[in-house]
């Protein structure tokens, strides 16, 4: 029976790329974390960003709790909740950049000239 993970493994992978393109351009903008071009984003960050690592975090759930690929019930949701837990947090770190933002660079004032 554990050979339903084969299948549903990469199933969950696949459908956790949406939510972790939504998280990038959720935290980083456009443009990535560099905030060059668009620049980043403000306001909604947070909000992006759980939801995207709760889908992340519902898909590797299932994914390992419903195939019956260990008898006791018990012991496979506790699996599957902590592979959940793990892969949505690393996701969603790698995704955001580890939590950073990047500076924006402060803008030259008009006559000032900066040192190249």
């Amino acid at each position: 029976m554990a050979l339903h993970l084969i299948w549903t493994i990469p199933v969950a992978a696949l459908l956790s790329i949406p939510p972790l393109v939504l998280i990038q351009l959720g935290w980083c903008g456009v443009s990535g974390c560099s905030g060059g071009g668009f620049g980043l984003t403000s306001g909604i960050e947070w909000g992006v960003v759980l939801l995207g690592a709760g889908a992340i975090a519902l898909a590797w759930l299932l994914a390992v709790l419903l195939p019956p690929w260990l008898r006791p019930g018990g012991v496979r949701a506790g699996i599957a909740v902590a592979v959940a837990l793990v892969a949505a947090l690393a996701l969603t770190a790698v995704a955001t950049d580890g939590f950073t933002h990047a500076e924006r660079p402060a803008a030259a004032s008009p006559g000032v000239r900066t040192p190249t």
